[in-house]
């Protein structure tokens, strides 16, 4: 989705009533001559540094002079414990206290985590210079000892989704370029921040983020919806916990659900008065009961039969046969309430342990271990408790043996084996296919709000994982295109890939990883992480959810690697859906989403994809004629390549393809303007010339004339390797005028100055 934006400036353009918005595609007016270098952080978390994994509970830090909370040593876990803390202007001027606390946390297995807050710097106005200037010489200072950089407390705390997407891309490329390896964490959401959050990543956000941040666990539905609808490729934090009530019971209730919910880490605010609780106690205690490798599974990995009376959550790691079973009394309609349960193993176990949250014990059950029949006798509370369990060698070939997707969960290699096997016997019974598309690009600059948008309306053609479109109709930024030929815009590809994206096989050129299950687009699937054995090569990585019982993909979502410049960044996510046809179901996309982020003459253009595919007709008769005549019909028809979409066109009874991209144009810009109160500018007209390959060097060149104003932008998208899988560019503006002029149009309209 992009939107455009309106009030900033206005103006009038013969062309079209809604065509200004092309200028967007030009470099902003710059007053002085400026050379620039960027270390570019806009690649997505899988082409960088590699990343620390952050899993589990921990704490937040109110100050750095209050030091590591005692007790929280985790060298006897097996896993390190998380401890965020606040750092405010304080603490930027003098980081004495944070780095004793870094080197505090590194002797006790803790990972830090550094939340910059805007304690001690005047508002609402940021000052965003002076404020990277400090940023700046702290992650100097700091290195690679901290795990992850949060930006802001509450993101959404009274800032315009532009001005914190401004002060986030502005601190992003900093601590990337000075900390690689950290992540980067999103201020925290709030339940109703949804429609601010929506504002700010239309404004370019996710190339700068790896985290999205609920602030407590009330939240954490409401961030993960909006995690998979505009980013999912980022984790999913829970950064402010309270704890209240029957604090060690409800804390861990908090966090094991959020963990249930998928998220990777949950940070609780230490209530400090609450009589007899120590956080970290709790987080020591969580920690031990459970360790990173235990992901969300269903009921059906449990021993035993759990029965209607009782509410259960469950955690389990099929490499160490281990799991945990967290559950209550709930009372469903028809039993009664018990204090205990009575069950019989369904399959051999080698240890069972009790868990207690309002003691934190960990009790080991005698009779253990047990052959499958035995009976089992659990109490039951209102409170949680938590049973942990080993399964024997011989419980994983006996429920394996039974109906698929049932009873267990199965590996990775099985999984993905299985999902292999689907689509052989798909692609046996699928020839071709037809259907209705919606296509809707939107080019967008990063530092404009304005964006150019298309929408297509198309026939598409499908066979052998050819794409072919009949465009039908074509819109410009709302207004129909009337021309035959479509608009000659700065169209710019990804890369070449070693395989179209309908085509990607999850072969042996990956490596997988079962996350756990995940209920997505309404079905209950395995999520599984793919990695490229090989990064050398342009392949993809990213997670697949694949359909429990049918092993179809439902979703998935990938992020190209070995990028070259001036592409940056290229994400995109396929939905699945079953269609019927001919009395057989068959899985094919209906939706598809990608973002590509590019660096043109020194800034960020995004240009975003979005395709809807409806009315399917599978394996229909005179497919090749229907396809021959579109081709014929004079309508302009799109092949996906390799290389991006191409034009298809037949000369002399064969078809050729010919690339959509331009990498050199120049157009005629010519109208008037009028400022906010209501004055008339002076009219203009002149010629604007850019060229992406100038002189066949890889650099970008533009230059825009017009009266008595010059502008002239050069830049060199890489001139070399910076580390990380980041790459150095150079960038030269340049604008000139023969009049005086003062821009007061950021002042007037309440944005930051800065920002253009």
């Amino acid at each position: 989705m992009a939107l455009s934006r309106a009030g900033r400036s206005r103006s009038l353009n013969v062309a079209s009533p809604r065509e200004p918005a092309l200028r967007t595609l030009r470099t902003p007016i710059l007053m002085t001559l400026m050379a620039t270098w960027l270390s570019v952080g806009a690649s997505p978390p899988a082409a960088q540094t590699q990343r620390p994994v952050l899993q589990g509970p921990g704490i937040v830090i109110e100050s750095a002079a209050s030091g590591l909370p005692s007790g929280l040593d985790c060298r006897r876990t097996s896993a390190p414990c998380t401890a965020l803390v606040r750092v405010g202007r304080a603490d930027l001027s003098d980081p004495a206290p944070l780095e004793a606390l870094l080197d505090s946390a590194a002797a006790a297995r803790v990972r830090v985590i550094v939340r910059l807050v805007d304690d001690g710097w005047p508002r609402p106005i940021l000052p965003v210079e002076e404020w990277a200037a400090a940023v700046e010489s702290l992650a100097r200072r700091l290195g690679p000892r901290v795990a992850a950089w949060q930006i802001l407390d509450h993101a959404a705390g009274g800032d315009a989704p532009q001005a914190y997407a401004f002060l986030l891309k502005r601190t992003s490329v900093i601590l990337r370029g000075l900390s690689p390896g950290a992540l980067i964490v999103l201020g925290a959401l709030r339940a109703g921040d949804e429609a601010w959050a929506w504002e700010l990543f239309e404004n370019d956000a996710a190339p700068y983020v790896d985290i999205l941040a609920a602030e407590s666990p009330a939240a954490l539905e409401s961030v993960a919806n909006l995690r998979d609808a505009v980013h999912p490729a980022s984790g999913l934090w829970v950064t402010d916990a309270p704890v209240a009530g029957r604090p060690r019971v409800a804390a861990a209730g908090d966090f094991l659900e959020a963990l249930h919910a998928r998220a990777t880490v949950v940070l609780f605010r230490d209530p400090g008065s609450v009589a007899g609780f120590d956080p970290a106690e709790l987080v020591l205690w969580l920690r031990e009961v459970i360790p990173p490798p235990l992901t969300p599974a269903t009921t059906a990995i449990l021993p035993f039969d759990p029965g209607p009376g009782i509410m259960t959550r469950v955690f389990f790691d099929p490499k160490r046969r281990d799991g945990v079973a967290v559950y209550r009394r709930g009372v469903a309609a028809g039993t009664e309430a018990a204090d205990s349960l009575r069950t019989i193993l369904r399959a051999p176990i080698e240890s069972l342990a009790l868990a207690d949250p309002t003691w934190l014990t960990i009790a080991p059950l005698p009779g253990t271990p047990a052959p499958s029949g035995a009976a089992l006798t659990l109490p039951v509370r209102d409170d949680i408790l938590l049973l942990r369990f080993r399964l024997a060698i011989a419980a994983i070939p006996v429920q394996e043996s039974l109906e698929v997707g049932a009873i267990t969960e199965l590996t990775a290699e099985e999984i993905i084996a299985r999902e292999r096997q689907f689509g052989a016997t798909q692609d046996a019974l699928l020839d071709h296919y037809e259907a209705q598309a919606t296509v809707a690009i939107h080019y967008r600059l990063a530092v404009v709000t304005q964006s150019v948008d298309l929408v297509s309306r198309n026939r598409l053609f499908v066979k052998d994982n050819q794409q072919d479109f009949e465009q039908l109709d074509l819109y410009v930024s709302g207004a129909r295109w009337r021309g035959r030929e479509p608009p000659h815009l700065p169209f710019i590809q990804p890369d070449k890939i070693r395989e179209l994206p309908l085509a990607i096989s999850l072969d042996e050129g990956y490596r997988y990883r079962l996350i756990g299950r995940n209920k997505v687009d309404g079905r209950e699937c395995y999520e599984l992480e793919f990695t490229a054995m090989n990064r050398d090569q342009s392949l993809f990585e990213g997670r697949v959810f694949i359909d429990t019982r049918r092993f179809a993909r439902v979703r998935m979502d990938a992020v190209q690697l070995g990028l070259q410049a001036p592409l940056r960044s290229n994400q995109i996510t396929w939905h699945f859906a079953p269609v019927e046809s001919g009395g057989r179901e068959y899985w094919l996309p209906v939706e598809i989403r990608g973002q590509m982020a590019f660096e043109v003459l020194g800034y960020n253009l995004v240009v975003e994809r979005e395709a809807a595919h409806s009315d399917f007709v599978v394996n229909g008769e005179g497919f090749e004629d229907r396809r021959r005549a579109a081709l014929e019909s004079g309508h302009p028809v799109f092949r996906e390549t390799g290389e991006g979409f191409q034009r298809v066109e037949m000369k002399d009874g064969k078809e050729v393809l010919r690339p959509l991209e331009e990498r050199r144009n120049a157009f005629l810009v010519f109208g008037a303007s009028s400022g906010f109160d209501g004055h008339p500018g002076l009219p203009f007209a002149g010629v604007n010339f850019f060229d992406f390959d100038f002189r066949g060097s890889g650099t970008e060149f533009d230059l825009a004339w017009a009266g008595p104003f010059v502008e002239i932008a050069w830049t060199d998208p890489d001139i070399g390797p910076a580390g990380g899988g980041r790459h150095l560019s150079s960038t030269v503006n340049g604008s000139f005028a023969a009049i005086s002029n003062t821009d007061k149009n950021a002042t007037s309209a309440g944005t930051f100055s800065n920002e253009y």
